[in-house]
């Protein structure tokens, strides 16, 4: 196998592709995808966003020497209409065209995996559409991954509390994987219940906090714990909003309830470890020191990258993406950065033209952005231009880690990003970013 670059016309559908019974016809199968597979939604969704990086249509060469797509028909159907409306089955015309004339991410060529044979690609073919098959296809996500990924759902607190618990041995990595989300998160979703425990934020706010002592809430959720595992004081997930409410008071007559309060903190401490002892290392007198390499620090930004932010939301973002591990977190901190970025360019755009409109892509601001950079060039020392370039190279290229496209499908899909690389690329881009955010 090997990958290539295919113009979009020049893909034949498979006239055997499972989604239909065998049909010979080019026009009869575009009719009956789009008839059935939702191929109107498909299309709609790629003009808005463009072509998932994580998904290579998989092709072969017929006796004709014709390229035939044998993996992700819906998605070449869909491509082929945008490309050319005039092949769209009466009646939806309009529709495909209006789209191609809206988009300007609509690829005119794709990357397309080329395999030897049909037998060759249906190996992989099949890891794809057969279910898990114990372990060697595709796993979807239990609840608890969801949660932990999207970080915004109503389960959000019971996770963030199971893997405090875990973390504090309050309970065991063999209890944490029963089935206890549900319990949880219907206690914690009442809010007489949160007040009981010490929580004051809501049950979809990935950042809890308290403002009882740490000790007072360990032992209030040692307890919680224990009589859910028990299937004691109704702790189940049968119970209802009388149930919760009653067992708050229960905890607080019983004592175990906290009864004092202190100023808020994270449930998660943020605070970095305390570090080792240093080591006493060997260097010749007078000799020069090797500074640490870039790639080894925690975080995205390096503590050296300085700038004043008067947007109180664009600070928001700024310090937490200061704060995250981006090796250990690095998922987490991929989506800050995405969330910092975006809102960054979307400030200095609106000072230079205006309130964009509704419904503008990212990489259209930020082409935008670099356009009216480049009319200031002649401005900038040489590492802010060469910053510049970098930034124009994240906008050009789709797989550039830091591309609006690339981060946005690390918060649609299951791509997982590099931290070294996260790093290295804010490091390309990093002064241009501190001219951007001295100029909104």
């Amino acid at each position: 196998m090997e990958s290539i670059s295919v113009r979009v016309l020049d893909l034949y559908l498979d006239s055997k592709n499972p989604r239909h019974e065998p049909i010979s016809d080019r026009q009869k199968i575009i009719e009956h995808l789009v008839r059935t597979e939702k191929i109107k939604i498909l299309a709609k969704d790629i003009s808005e966003k463009g072509i998932s990086p994580l998904d290579l249509p998989a092709i072969i060469k017929d006796g004709k020497g014709n390229f035939v797509v044998v993996e992700g028909n819906r998605r070449i159907c869909a491509l082929t209409l945008l490309n050319d409306p005039e092949l769209c089955p009466e009646g939806d015309k309009t529709y495909f065209k209006n789209l191609s004339e809206k988009s300007e991410i609509i690829p005119e060529e794709l990357n397309c995996i080329l395999f030897d044979s049909r037998e060759e690609a249906n190996i992989w073919i099949e890891l794809r559409h057969n279910g898990e098959q114990g372990g060697v296809g595709l796993v979807t996500w239990d609840a608890s991954q969801k949660a932990r990924f999207f970080d915004s759902s109503d389960n959000t607190l019971a996770l963030k509390l199971i893997d405090y618990a875990q973390e504090r041995k309050i309970i065991t990595a063999a209890q944490r994987q029963t089935k206890i989300l549900t319990t949880i998160s219907r206690f914690v979703g009442n809010p007489i219940f949160r007040s009981m425990l010490g929580v004051i934020t809501g049950r979809s706010d990935p950042n809890v906090k308290l403002d009882v002592p740490r000790d007072d809430f360990d032992k209030v959720l040692k307890k919680f714990f224990d009589d859910l595992f028990a299937g004691e004081n109704n702790v189940t997930s049968r119970s209802k909003k009388d149930d919760w409410e009653r067992y708050a008071k229960k905890l607080r007559t019983e004592g175990y309830a906290p009864n004092t309060h202190v100023d808020e903190y994270d449930l998660i401490e943020k605070t970095p470890k305390q570090p080792s002892p240093p080591k006493t290392v060997q260097t010749p007198i007078d000799g020069p020191v090797n500074n640490p390499s870039p790639d080894l620090r925690k975080y995205i930004i390096p503590s050296d990258f300085k700038v004043v932010i008067k947007d109180k939301i664009i600070k928001r973002a700024y310090d937490e993406l200061r704060t995250l591990n981006c090796d250990e977190y690095t998922l987490a901190s991929a989506l800050v950065c995405r969330a910092f970025l975006e809102n960054v360019y979307g400030r200095f755009y609106e000072k230079t033209y205006g309130n964009h409109p509704s419904g503008m892509q990212t990489h259209s601001v930020l082409d935008k952005v670099i356009k009216k950079l480049e009319e200031n060039k002649g401005e900038f020392s040489k590492i802010e231009s060469n910053a510049l370039g970098a930034l124009r190279r994240v906008q050009n290229n789709e797989n550039n880690i830091l591309s609006p496209k690339t981060l946005g499908a690390f918060a649609h899909a299951g791509w997982y990003p590099d931290a070294k690389a996260l790093k290295r690329e804010w490091d390309n881009i990093s002064e241009i970013v501190a001219y951007l955010l001295k100029n909104i």
